[in-house]
This record gives structure tokens, C-alpha cells and sequence, in this order.
């Protein structure tokens, strides 16, 4: 529906159908009267079309003029609707009714849009949200943008920036990340050194920026200087610069894992329920008379939302899926438990050595106490250079200090 057709339906129309010797004759009139006759069609004789309700009794005189009959085949629009329910003293009174509380409902924030980062998803977002009063259903004039953004960040510490901005009954929150020096490593601009954080026997050199002081098969320690941010130029003299590069070397890790032969563990017993609720309007309607104990169940929730034209509307289903667990003895032969000891020190490998080349790993298992230890030996080839800063700063400043020392003790000496 266009707008004209919307201000037509409020100002009200009334469709007519003219039929007599020359109803042409009456539209030519009624254009020439400045009458806003539209939607004509002409069929048998007759012709049909629509004209506003203000004008409809001047169409009339200028059809007795011409001779032609007009009749009324349905009338619409706002002015029809109130005479035809003027009397009807319930209906008025509820449409007031519906218009206060459209305006009431107006000073609520129903919608909240949310744009997730990578590093910190929508519901985390929107639990922070809420822990500060922005929620569906919060009272829009109690609500400081300012405190909200400046609060949620605070808590989430992972944005660089936060916007939140509110229009009508809908809150849009944009968030940006905080800046992280791991996304420019390798940039370095101050002048630093590259030191061994841990023991190994260097077996690989990319060094791009520095003064190289170990070499290909030196046995390094923890701390040694591996590239200096010192370099000597070719006439004598020294300047800094940042280092950079990668020191491959051959290192020794151990991990010990241990499990026990018997144990407790909580198992599902087949036991199952579930629950849904309804919350409309910041309001929660149980969806029917489930019981959902909580002493031996885990439960996980789901929430459904409604979206209509691409916006979460305030209507949400939540849905509770509880599972009864039990406890059962569990006893493990050597076996059993070496497998087990396995895939603990595979989840190590994927998560903590995901940087390094595992060359050889030998294993060691044995019972102690009614537990099963496994100890792994791990040679690897990995980075173990780390940046260290040189302290210009603090270099400068000490050498500032002293010369300030020195200016006031000769003008001591002058004095004296």
C-alpha cells in the first residue's frame, strides 16, 4: 500500500457507479470543477470510479445536471469506520485504551541488536548488557548510554570501543576489538634483543633484523643472548636496532599424566525431560506442567528467538533439556588405563605443543599408589627466542640525571 492509497483511506472515498445518456459527459465536468475523480473505467454504458468523500455531493449536483444516475457501490475510510461505530461507547473507549498503551509501551527498549566480535560472542555481550540494566523490557528513560558502554567494557575487557545507541524501542550496540600487540608480532620498531627462554641445541637461524651472536649447534640456557639489538657498523661505531627473527632449537619437554584405576563417575541413566517457557515483554510463562528436578540433573537451555523483518523482536521460547545422571564405579585394567593416559597427552599436544615439530616422544607407564602414571619424554624443534626491550628510555633519562648532577655540583664549585 502506497501512501497516497493511505491518505485516501484516512480522508475516505466513495466508489460510484454514473450510467444515463452520456456519462462520459459527467467525468469531462467534474475535471473541468476540479473534482478528483481516479479510477474510472467505462463498461455497457456505465462508468465506475472513486472520488473523495468531500466531493462526493458535488459529483451528485453535476450528475442531475448532466442527466446521469450515480449510484453508491461501497464506501471506505476513516470518517465511514467512525459513523457507522460513533454510538458504540466500548469500542472508542478501547481504541483510546490500545493508543495509551502503544505510548507506554513506546518507553520500553524491547529490540536489542547485537554485533558479536571474534573474540567475544553475542551471548557474553548480552549478559554484560543485562548485569548493567540493558535488557529486553528496560525502562528507556532510565537507561545512560554512556555508563552502559563505559561499564560493559570495563567488565568484558576485550573492546577497544563500544557505541550503544538508542532509537525508539530498539537498542543498537556496535563493538570494536582491543587492539592486541600479538596482531603486529614481528613488527617491532624499538630496539630490543632475542633471548632463549628455554634450554636447547640450536638447529635453524631467520634472522632478519639484529646482530646474530649464537650459532648453528651452540647449546643455549634459559636467558642467553641470542640476537643483539647492538649492531657495529663497518667505521667502528655502534647503533641500535629492533631484532628480529626466529632461533629454531632442538629442546626436551616432559609430561606426566595420571589416572586412577577405580573411580566414581556420573553417568546418564536414561532419564530424560524437558520444559519450555515463553517470555513476552520481560515476562516468563511456563509452556506447560513439566517438573524439572535439579539434585541428580544437568540441564541445558536453548533460547529460540522471533526475528521479523531482519530485527529480534521481544518474544523468546526458552527451551530446558534436563538429563538425570548416577553415580557408577568404574575399575580399569592397564590397558584401559594407558588409553586413557593417551588421549590426555594427545589434548596436550594439540593445545600446548601446537608450535613445535615433535621429533621423538618415549613413553614410561607404571602403577603407583592405584594409579596409573604415565611419563612422556618429548625432543622437539621449536622457536625459543623471546623479545627483550633495551632500555633507551631509561638509558637516556639516567644519562640526563647525571648530567643535571654534574652542572649542579660545578656550579657548587663555582660558588664556593
Amino acid at each position: 500500500m502506497s501512501m497516497l492509497d493511505i491518505t485516501r483511506f484516512i480522508r475516505g472515498y466513495v466508489e460510484f457507479e454514473a450510467s444515463g445518456s452520456f456519462p462520459e459527459r459527467l467525468i469531462n465536468l467534474s475535471l473541468r470543477k476540479g473534482l478528483n475523480v481516479y479510477d474510472t473505467r467505462g463498461s455497457g454504458g456505465t462508468v465506475r470510479g472513486r472520488v473523495p468523500k468531500s466531493q462526493f455531493e458535488a459529483l451528485k449536483r453535476l450528475g442531475l445536471r448532466c442527466g446521469v444516475d450515480i449510484r453508491v457501490i461501497k464506501t471506505r475510510g476513516v470518517p465511514f469506520i467512525y459513523m457507522h461505530n460513533r454510538r458504540r461507547s466500548g469500542l472508542v473507549a478501547g481504541a483510546v485504551c490500545f493508543a495509551v498503551l502503544c505510548y507506554f509501551l513506546t518507553s520500553f527498549v524491547w529490540v536489542i541488536d547485537v554485533e558479536p566480535t571474534s573474540r567475544v560472542s553475542e551471548y557474553e555481550i548480552r549478559q554484560a548488557l543485562k548485569d548493567h540494566g540493558l535488557h529486553s523490557g528496560a525502562w528507556r528513560d532510565s537507561l545512560v548510554p554512556d555508563t552502559i558502554e563505559r561499564e560493559t567494557m570495563m567488565q568484558l575487557g576485550s573492546f577497544g570501543w563500544m557505541s550503544v545507541n538508542i532509537t525508539g524501542t530498539v537498542a543498537k550496540v556496535t563493538v570494536s576489538e582491543k587492539y592486541s600487540p600479538e596482531d603486529t608480532k614481528g613488527e617491532e620498531v624499538r630496539p630490543c634483543n632475542i633471548k632463549a627462554k628455554k634450554d636447547g641445541q640450536i638447529v635453524k637461524m631467520d634472522v632478519k633484523s639484529g646482530e646474530s651472536i649464537a650459532k648453528l649447534g651452540d647449546a643455549v640456557t634459559k636467558g642467553d643472548l641470542l640476537v643483539s639489538g647492538v649492531v657495529s657498523t663497518e667505521s667502528g661505531g655502534d647503533f641500535l636496532s629492533p631484532s628480529i627473527g626466529s632461533v629454531y632449537a632442538e629442546t626436551t619437554v616432559e609430561k606426566t599424566v595420571e589416572q586412577p584405576m577405580s573411580y566414581k563417575q556420573s553417568l546418564p541413566s536414561g532419564n530424560f525431560t524437558q520444559r519450555s517457557m515463553l517470555e513476552f515483554l520481560g515476562i516468563r510463562l511456563p509452556l506447560g506442567l513439566s517438573y524439572v528436578p535439579y539434585e541428580s540433573y544437568s540441564s541445558q537451555r536453548e533460547r529460540l528467538n522471533f526475528i521479523s523483518c531482519g530485527s529480534v523482536m521481544p518474544v523468546d521460547i526458552y527451551n530446558e533439556y534436563c538429563t538425570e545422571y548416577r553415580e557408577n564405579d568404574i575399575s580399569l585394567t592397564k590397558e584401559e588405563a594407558h588409553k586413557s593416559c593417551l588421549a590426555a597427552l594427545a589434548l596436550y599436544e594439540a593445545f600446548h605443543m601446537r608450535d613445535c615439530e615433535i621429533k621423538k616422544r618415549e613413553l614410561k607407564g607404571e602403577i603407583k599408589n592405584n594409579t596409573y602414571v604415565l611419563t612422556a619424554k618429548y625432543t622437539c624443534v621449536e622457536d625459543i627466542g623471546e623479545i627483550s626491550y633495551i632500555g633507551v628510555d631509561e638509558g637516556a633519562e639516567d644519562g640526563a640525571a647525571n648530567e643535571q648532577d654534574s652542572g649542579a655540583q660545578s656550579e657548587s664549585d663555582a660558588v664556593n
